[in-house]
Protein backbone atom coordinates (compact mmCIF):
# COMPACT_ATOMS: atom_id res chain seq x y z
CA UNK A 1 0.00 0.00 0.00
CA UNK A 2 2.84 2.52 1.09
CA UNK A 3 4.83 0.94 -2.30
CA UNK A 4 1.53 2.46 -4.47
CA UNK A 5 0.67 5.43 -2.39
CA UNK A 6 4.63 6.68 -3.28
CA UNK A 7 4.11 5.98 -6.90
CA UNK A 8 0.84 8.08 -7.30
CA UNK A 9 2.74 10.59 -5.55
CA UNK A 10 5.66 10.78 -7.81
CA UNK A 11 3.48 10.62 -10.65
CA UNK A 12 1.69 13.82 -9.15
CA UNK A 13 4.68 15.75 -8.70
CA UNK A 14 5.96 14.71 -12.27
CA UNK A 15 2.24 15.70 -13.96
CA UNK A 16 2.78 18.99 -11.81
CA UNK A 17 6.42 19.76 -13.16
CA UNK A 18 5.10 19.19 -17.02
CA UNK A 19 1.81 21.14 -16.14
CA UNK A 20 3.73 24.09 -14.92
CA UNK A 21 6.54 23.68 -18.06
CA UNK A 22 3.96 23.93 -20.39
CA UNK A 23 2.14 27.13 -19.03
CA UNK A 24 5.49 29.09 -19.02
CA UNK A 25 5.67 31.34 -21.78
CA UNK A 26 8.92 31.86 -23.48
CA UNK A 27 9.82 35.23 -24.17
CA UNK A 28 11.52 36.67 -27.06
CA UNK A 29 14.40 38.18 -27.30
CA UNK A 30 15.08 41.44 -28.04
CA UNK A 31 16.59 42.73 -31.23
CA UNK A 32 18.41 45.97 -30.68
CA UNK A 33 19.45 47.29 -34.34
CA UNK A 34 22.60 48.43 -34.76
CA UNK A 35 23.14 52.27 -34.23
CA UNK A 36 22.91 54.04 -38.09
CA UNK A 37 26.05 55.17 -39.52
CA UNK A 38 26.31 59.17 -39.24
CA UNK A 39 28.76 61.01 -41.37
CA UNK A 40 31.59 62.22 -39.14
CA UNK A 41 34.72 63.23 -40.84
CA UNK A 42 35.64 63.98 -44.50
CA UNK A 43 39.38 63.43 -45.61
CA UNK A 44 41.34 64.65 -48.57
CA UNK A 45 43.95 61.79 -49.81
CA UNK A 46 46.65 62.84 -49.90
CA UNK A 47 46.03 65.09 -47.51
CA UNK A 48 48.79 67.52 -49.03
CA UNK A 49 50.48 68.01 -51.94
CA UNK A 50 53.98 68.98 -52.94
CA UNK A 51 53.80 68.70 -56.98
CA UNK A 52 56.14 70.50 -59.57
CA UNK A 53 54.55 73.00 -62.21
CA UNK A 54 53.21 71.99 -64.63
CA UNK A 55 52.27 68.33 -63.08
CA UNK A 56 48.60 67.18 -62.21
CA UNK A 57 47.77 65.16 -59.46
CA UNK A 58 44.12 63.23 -58.51
CA UNK A 59 42.70 63.60 -54.89
CA UNK A 60 40.45 61.44 -53.46
CA UNK A 61 37.55 62.76 -50.89
CA UNK A 62 36.63 59.72 -48.11
CA UNK A 63 34.16 59.98 -45.82
CA UNK A 64 33.79 58.27 -42.43
CA UNK A 65 31.51 57.45 -39.77
CA UNK A 66 30.96 57.86 -36.19
CA UNK A 67 33.63 54.50 -35.92
CA UNK A 68 36.30 55.56 -38.47
CA UNK A 69 35.46 53.67 -41.14
CA UNK A 70 34.64 54.68 -44.52
CA UNK A 71 31.44 55.65 -45.86
CA UNK A 72 29.90 55.18 -50.17
CA UNK A 73 29.95 59.11 -51.12
CA UNK A 74 26.79 58.38 -53.00
CA UNK A 75 26.26 62.25 -53.68
CA UNK A 76 28.29 65.19 -56.03
CA UNK A 77 31.92 65.72 -54.24
CA UNK A 78 32.63 69.94 -54.60
CA UNK A 79 36.21 70.82 -55.14
CA UNK A 80 37.81 74.01 -54.95
CA UNK A 81 41.06 75.74 -54.69
CA UNK A 82 41.66 79.09 -52.62
CA UNK A 83 43.92 80.48 -55.29
CA UNK A 84 43.64 78.62 -58.78
CA UNK A 85 46.29 80.55 -60.24
CA UNK A 86 48.40 78.47 -58.24
CA UNK A 87 47.00 75.29 -58.18
CA UNK A 88 43.15 74.24 -60.15
CA UNK A 89 41.25 71.61 -58.93
CA UNK A 90 38.55 70.35 -61.65
CA UNK A 91 35.59 69.02 -60.73
CA UNK A 92 36.66 65.27 -60.45
CA UNK A 93 39.55 66.83 -57.92
CA UNK A 94 42.40 66.78 -60.26
CA UNK A 95 44.78 68.85 -59.52
CA UNK A 96 47.11 70.71 -61.48
CA UNK A 97 49.83 73.11 -60.82
CA UNK A 98 49.78 76.16 -62.28
CA UNK A 99 52.41 78.48 -60.49
CA UNK A 100 55.08 78.30 -57.99
CA UNK A 101 53.07 79.05 -54.68
CA UNK A 102 50.31 77.66 -52.10
CA UNK A 103 46.76 77.07 -52.18
CA UNK A 104 44.28 75.40 -50.04
CA UNK A 105 42.41 72.85 -51.73
CA UNK A 106 39.06 72.11 -50.31
CA UNK A 107 36.17 69.52 -50.56
CA UNK A 108 33.04 69.28 -49.58
CA UNK A 109 30.34 66.24 -49.20
CA UNK A 110 26.75 65.81 -48.11
CA UNK A 111 25.43 62.56 -47.12
CA UNK A 112 22.02 62.60 -45.65
CA UNK A 113 21.92 65.80 -43.18
CA UNK A 114 25.38 65.92 -42.81
CA UNK A 115 27.69 68.09 -44.52
CA UNK A 116 31.47 68.07 -44.24
CA UNK A 117 34.45 69.39 -45.25
CA UNK A 118 37.91 68.38 -45.79
CA UNK A 119 41.20 70.94 -46.74
CA UNK A 120 44.69 70.24 -47.86
CA UNK A 121 47.53 72.39 -49.10
CA UNK A 122 49.14 71.82 -52.23
CA UNK A 123 52.35 73.73 -53.17
CA UNK A 124 53.65 74.36 -56.17
CA UNK A 125 57.52 74.71 -56.90
CA UNK A 126 59.76 75.54 -59.87
CA UNK A 127 59.86 72.46 -62.59
CA UNK A 128 63.35 72.67 -63.93
CA UNK A 129 65.07 69.39 -63.95
CA UNK A 130 68.10 69.02 -62.61
CA UNK A 131 71.24 66.33 -63.52
CA UNK A 132 71.27 65.25 -59.66
CA UNK A 133 69.31 65.68 -57.09
CA UNK A 134 69.82 65.13 -53.45
CA UNK A 135 67.78 63.94 -50.39
CA UNK A 136 68.60 64.37 -46.96
CA UNK A 137 67.38 63.02 -44.17
CA UNK A 138 66.12 64.43 -40.79
CA UNK A 139 64.85 62.39 -37.36
CA UNK A 140 62.60 65.62 -37.11
CA UNK A 141 61.41 66.38 -40.58
CA UNK A 142 61.73 62.96 -42.85
CA UNK A 143 63.19 63.39 -46.09
CA UNK A 144 64.32 66.95 -47.44
CA UNK A 145 63.48 68.33 -49.63
CA UNK A 146 60.17 66.32 -49.77
CA UNK A 147 60.26 65.95 -53.64
CA UNK A 148 62.60 66.66 -56.11
CA UNK A 149 62.79 66.51 -60.30
CA UNK A 150 65.67 65.06 -62.54
CA UNK A 151 66.48 64.76 -65.73
CA UNK A 152 66.00 60.93 -67.57
CA UNK A 153 69.20 59.52 -67.15
CA UNK A 154 69.62 61.64 -64.18
CA UNK A 155 71.08 60.62 -60.10
CA UNK A 156 69.24 60.98 -57.05
CA UNK A 157 71.49 60.30 -54.02
CA UNK A 158 70.13 59.19 -50.72
CA UNK A 159 72.08 60.57 -47.34
CA UNK A 160 71.25 59.87 -44.22
CA UNK A 161 71.42 63.37 -41.63
CA UNK A 162 73.59 63.19 -38.51
CA UNK A 163 70.41 62.99 -36.32
CA UNK A 164 69.87 59.57 -38.34
CA UNK A 165 66.53 58.77 -40.02
CA UNK A 166 62.91 60.12 -39.15
CA UNK A 167 61.10 56.85 -38.24
CA UNK A 168 64.19 56.34 -35.65
CA UNK A 169 67.81 55.95 -35.59
CA UNK A 170 69.88 54.06 -38.03
CA UNK A 171 71.55 50.44 -39.04
CA UNK A 172 73.53 48.89 -41.72
CA UNK A 173 69.90 47.31 -42.71
CA UNK A 174 68.36 50.51 -43.44
CA UNK A 175 67.07 50.79 -47.24
CA UNK A 176 65.42 52.86 -49.74
CA UNK A 177 62.39 51.46 -51.68
CA UNK A 178 61.41 52.11 -54.71
CA UNK A 179 58.04 52.35 -56.46
CA UNK A 180 56.22 53.07 -59.39
CA UNK A 181 53.26 56.10 -58.63
CA UNK A 182 50.74 52.75 -58.86
CA UNK A 183 52.58 51.62 -55.88
CA UNK A 184 54.61 48.53 -57.66
CA UNK A 185 57.77 47.52 -56.17
CA UNK A 186 60.54 48.29 -58.30
CA UNK A 187 63.78 47.99 -55.80
CA UNK A 188 65.03 48.35 -52.59
CA UNK A 189 68.85 50.19 -51.94
CA UNK A 190 70.68 49.73 -49.32
CA UNK A 191 71.96 52.64 -47.37
CA UNK A 192 75.24 50.86 -46.28
CA UNK A 193 77.81 53.65 -45.45
CA UNK A 194 74.63 56.05 -45.12
CA UNK A 195 74.37 57.03 -48.87
CA UNK A 196 73.17 55.35 -52.08
CA UNK A 197 72.74 56.29 -55.25
CA UNK A 198 70.13 55.24 -58.01
CA UNK A 199 70.32 56.16 -61.93
CA UNK A 200 66.67 57.03 -63.18
CA UNK A 201 66.46 56.40 -66.84
CA UNK A 202 63.03 56.31 -67.82
CA UNK A 203 60.63 59.74 -67.26
CA UNK A 204 58.23 59.03 -64.82
CA UNK A 205 56.75 59.95 -61.22
CA UNK A 206 58.51 57.59 -58.86
CA UNK A 207 58.00 57.33 -54.99
CA UNK A 208 60.53 56.06 -52.31
CA UNK A 209 60.02 55.28 -48.94
CA UNK A 210 62.33 53.97 -45.94
CA UNK A 211 62.01 52.56 -42.20
CA UNK A 212 58.92 51.11 -41.85
CA UNK A 213 56.94 52.92 -45.04
CA UNK A 214 54.39 53.90 -42.42
CA UNK A 215 54.51 57.43 -42.56
CA UNK A 216 54.80 60.49 -45.07
CA UNK A 217 57.97 61.80 -43.59
CA UNK A 218 59.58 58.15 -44.30
CA UNK A 219 59.34 59.14 -48.17
CA UNK A 220 59.26 61.15 -50.89
CA UNK A 221 58.60 61.91 -54.69
CA UNK A 222 60.82 61.80 -57.40
CA UNK A 223 59.61 63.27 -60.94
CA UNK A 224 62.02 62.29 -63.70
CA UNK A 225 61.74 64.81 -66.64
Amino acid sequence: MARHIGIQFFIACAAAIIGCTSEQTVQPIAYNPPPAHAFTALELVPDSLWIPQGAEVQVFAVARDQWGQTMDVAGPVSYASSAPAIAAVNGSGLVTAVAPGTAAVSATVTIGEYTRNAVMTATVFDSAASDTVVFTSSSSYGWQPPSGIVKAGGIVVWRIGPDGLWSGGYSQEAKIYLFDMNGLFLDSLYLNNGSVTHTFAAPGVYQFCSGGCWDPPDGGVIYVH
